[in-house]
Formats: structure tokens, sequence, C-alpha cells
């Protein structure tokens, strides 16, 4: 009875800290606290347990706050939300109240889809983006015209972000959907209007283009056109990145650079077709456009909750896994960037992934005010 009682002492204490953790209201001491449990996990299962149960509805969490439920559904849902937040307090029965929560929401989105089609694209634009057009036009004018765009001003511009740790799917209004990666901007018409539909892209999203032969779908992102009728297809142009990818799923898509930016008329007669299972990399530094067959599905995984790493430099994943959980790494070792990752996680917790790359590359972590320090022996280049 005695084992049992200390069990639970340690399970609130660590429920209390890991609260004040995401709060961001952790003080030094309890950080230190918080970080000697992080390292007792390795070989103690039950707060290794407890730990990742607690990511677990962390994360659940994060997805009820971004998901926009109908008024019926959210009343029912925040008893729901409560109920969990009374149990983990408790330290108790959270882990299959978190999956019937997971069931439930999940039910509850498409029940949200199925209303989505029924009451059409005005009521959902209502729901669903609370944008001051007028605001946030001036803005975006400036951002239009510094990339060379000519746009109309009688045309609503909107602007949706999706944060770091953040994912949002996004409605147009030709029936399209966009889903906007971590770290992502679109702006696009309010209406589509005149023999084009065109949108712009900074970061990465995942395109379902509603066929329209006189309208071609036009995506600008960074230096590149990519043009469609209708398909689906990939784009990741993160600025800072040296390149940028277009990846086909379905259909086929044109790739070129953009003119408005190609002054020295350098790449003006080259363009790439692409098809299914086909990827155009333009190279910012070699200013070249390069066609590869690849595995679709691995370069879409993310827009299914799945990080996907083949090979990829420790670098990479690093600024993927930042993008992706909203966190800040220090790293302590530069050589760890040489480091080549293979792994696939879907939906893991940051705690997983970082629990893994511990096994495959034996660095060390800790979570800090400011982040996560990471240090490790690194690999040779």
């Amino acid at each position: 009875m005695a084992n049992y009682a200390l069990v639970m002492k340690m399970k609130n204490e660590i429920s209390f800290l890991f609260q004040k953790f995401v709060n961001k209201t952790i003080s030094k001491e309890e950080l230190e606290k918080f970080n000697t449990y992080l390292k007792k996990s390795d070989h103690d299962p039950q707060i290794r347990q407890h730990l990742s149960e607690l990511w677990d509805y962390f994360e659940l969490a994060e997805k009820y706050k971004s998901i926009n439920f109908p008024k019926e559904s959210s009343k029912d849902l925040d008893k729901k939300n409560r109920r969990l937040e009374e149990l983990i307090k408790a330290s108790k029965g959270h882990d299959y109240e978190i999956e019937r929560a997971i069931k439930k929401i999940g039910r509850a989105e498409s029940d949200l889809n199925y209303k989505r089609k029924k009451t059409g694209f005005w009521n959902w634009l209502k729901r669903f983006f609370i944008i001051s057009v007028v605001a946030g036009g001036a803005g975006m004018w400036y951002y239009l015209s510094h990339e060379g765009i000519v746009v109309s001003p009688e045309v609503a511009y909107v602007e949706k972000v999706s944060q770091h740790g953040q994912k949002s799917t996004i409605p147009l209004s030709d029936g399209s959907q966009v889903k906007l990666n971590s770290g992502s901007k679109l702006i696009f018409p309010k209406l589509f209007e005149g023999n084009t539909r065109e949108v712009f892209l900074e970061g990465e999203a995942f395109f379902e283009v509603e066929k329209d032969p006189g309208r071609p779908f036009i995506v600008r992102s960074g230096d590149l056109v990519t043009t469609v009728l209708g398909t689906s297809f990939n784009i990741k142009a993160y600025p800072g990145e040296e390149a940028i990818e277009v990846t086909v799923a379905t259909g086929k898509v044109k790739v070129q650079k953009d003119a408005a930016k190609d002054q020295d008329n350098i790449m003006a007669n080259q363009e790439l077709e692409l098809t299914p299972n086909q990827q155009a990399v333009y190279s910012l530094t070699g200013d070249d456009l390069t066609r590869l067959e690849v595995d679709a599905e691995k370069y879409l995984d993310w827009s299914n909750g799945t990080l996907h790493f083949e090979e990829t430099r420790f670098e990479e994943v690093i600024v993927t896994l930042s993008r992706w959980y909203d966190v800040d790494f220090e790293l302590m070792n530069e050589g760890l960037n040489d480091c080549l990752i293979i792994g696939e996680y879907n939906n893991a917790s940051l705690y997983t992934v970082l629990e893994s790359l511990k096994v495959v590359l034996g660095i060390e972590y800790q979570f800090t005010a400011d982040g996560v320090k990471i240090d490790g022996k690194g690999c040779d280049g």
C-alpha cells in the first residue's frame, strides 16, 4: 500500500511538472527535477509509460484546440476535455479515456466534413476564416507586389498561416482543397475570378485541385510557377532552403521558372511536365530544374501525420522537428549534422522521436527553458 502511494505521488509530481513545462511556467529548479525524471525513464518503465501517456494527452489537447467543431459538437467535446484534465491531475485511467476521446474526435471530424458539403462554401468560410480582408489587405498587397506579381486591387485576398506545430486544411472557392504544413503560408483570392485560379505559397502544402479545363490552377512558390488543370501534388518551398520540390501524386503538372524573376532569361525555355511519382527539384544555388522518379507517398506522408526520413541529414531532421513540434533545438556538437537518419514516425510525440534518436544515434537530450539541448558523438561526413 505504501509503495502504491509513493508511485501515485511520483506520477502526480511528473504530471504537475509536465503541465508547467508545456505551459512555459516552469522554474529553473522544477526544470532540473523534470529532467531528472526524464533520465530515470531510461531504466524505470513506470516513469517511461507515464511520460509517454502525458505526451499523448498533450498532443490530443493540442489537436482538440486546433479543430473548429460545430456548436452542437463542442459542448460534448468540452465535457470530454474537462474530464481528461481531471483524470490527468488524478493520474489515473486517462489512457482509456484518451483512446475514447480520439475516436470521438474522429467521429466529430467526419460529421463536420459531411456538414461542410451540405452547408456549402460560404458557411464554411464564415466559420473557419476569422480574417479581416480590410485589415490584412495592405500587408498582402505589399507581399504580392514585392514578389513581382501584378494583382487587381479590387480582388479580396485571404492569408492563411500554419504556425510551427500546427497544420491546416483550407477549402478554396472552386472546391479545391489545400493541406498546409507547419510554418507555411498560403495567400489566395476569396473568390477566383477571370480565366485562371492563382495562389501563392510559402512553405509546404498538398493540393487537391478540382478540374476546370477553362481555368488552369497556378501556384507561385518562390522562383517557381506550377500549373495544373485538376490533379493532386505537393510543393515544398520553405524560405532559406536550397531547393524547391514539386511532387505529383495524380494527374499532370507543368513546372517552370517564374518569368517575373528570371530577368536574365536563363530558364526561359526550360519547363517540365510531371506525371504521378515524378518530382521537379529546382536548385536555388545552381538555378537548374531537374526531374526525378520518386515514391510520391513518402513526400506526402506529412499530410497524414507521419514524419518520414530516408537517409536525411540530422541537420534537416532538426529543422523538420522544430517546425513539426514548435520547439527550438540547440545542437552542442555540429558533427551530428553529418549523421543520416532513416525512420518513420506516425503521429508520434516529440518524446517518442527523441527516444528513438537516442537509441539510433546515442544522443543525449535535455529539455531547457528555451527548448531542447542535444549532444552526442557525431558522425563522419
